[in-house]
């Protein structure tokens, strides 16, 4: 007669449980909220998001990229961008929020070029100054 053959149970089970609790931390690790950022444009510098603070640290380029989802881009000061395929402020991904108070005016110049260009869906845009691009094929807003 042969022996019968033991199967391990307790092995099998706390496989499965290993396996569950590494996919309830990668869904953890996925479903972390992104943290939005403040952007605050002191200066213009003749290129696309000009110079200023983010999040209340010291002033330095905005980079045309980096206003990426979530985030909000605030003007109060006169920004010109002179050149072709330029934006005076860009954004991408959703949810952006762009405020351009009474004192805040974009100038776009060139052609192809955008006073502001918001590229995503879901983003706001609150003008009370001013905003105007002047070249071929250029407009003042573009969604």
């Amino acid at each position: 007669m042969r022996p019968m053959l033991k199967v391990n149970t307790i092995s099998l089970k706390s496989r499965k449980v290993g396996l569950l609790g590494t996919s309830a931390l990668v869904c953890l690790a996925l479903s972390t909220p992104v943290m939005a950022t403040d952007f605050f444009t002191t200066n213009s510098i003749g290129s696309t998001n000009g110079v200023g603070t983010t999040d209340g640290a010291t002033a330095a380029a905005i980079a045309a990229n980096v206003i990426n989802g979530s985030d909000t881009a605030n003007l109060e000061i006169v920004l010109k961008t002179t050149g072709n395929n330029l934006e005076g402020i860009k954004t991408g991904g959703n949810a952006n929020k762009i405020i351009i108070s009474k004192t805040g005016s974009i100038e776009a110049k060139g052609n192809f070029s955008y006073g502001i260009f918001n590229n995503r869906s879901s983003s706001t845009t609150t003008v009370s100054g001013t905003v105007k691009a002047t070249g071929a094929k250029s407009a003042a807003l573009l969604f």
